[in-house]
């Protein structure tokens, strides 16, 4: 199985990649819909996540994207703090909520449409996150973000 994410955090794509992995599911990541719309049409994907709101993009666009160009055959699911506005719920699977658990992605995975796919078995005490392995990617994010403002205040 692959999965495309998408979420302008590279700390949440960094997340939801790890915990894809467990389950054997390639991930490809993106940080902008632009972006994992060109990535869409130049692969295949068997499943789509997307944060729903990115400065200047939406996943809903990227939803309706996917659900267009593979006849609603490739689920897409939210990652967000947000739920879905109720126009687009036919365009996505389900949500995965900001703070992410592990334990309930893996649930909602197992009983989407994609249970006919092999899911490989974590056990619930993998399922823990592990916050000491996300420290450095923190670090340098926040390291960026801060000199984002500086130079904006300069």
């Amino acid at each position: 199985m692959k999965a495309l994410i998408v979420d302008d955090s590279p700390i949440n794509n960094l997340i939801l990649k790890d915990i894809l992995l467990e389950l054997n599911i390639d991930v490809v990541s993106a940080l902008s819909i632009c972006d994992a719309i060109s990535i869409f049409n130049s692969e295949h994907f068997d499943l789509v996540i997307t944060d729903l709101t990115l400065p200047n993009e939406s996943g809903y666009d990227l939803a309706m994207h996917v659900f267009s160009n593979s006849l609603g055959k490739v689920p897409v699911f939210s990652s967000s703090v947000d739920s879905i506005e109720n126009s687009y719920l036919d365009f996505f699977s389900g949500s995965f909520f900001k703070p992410f658990c592990r334990q309930e992605i893996i649930e909602l995975l197992r009983s989407s449409n994609l249970k006919s796919m092999p899911l490989a078995d974590v056990r619930a005490s993998q399922t823990q996150l592990n916050t000491e392995k996300y420290i450095e990617a923190l670090i340098i994010s926040t390291n960026k973000d801060l000199e984002d403002v500086q130079s904006h205040v300069q």
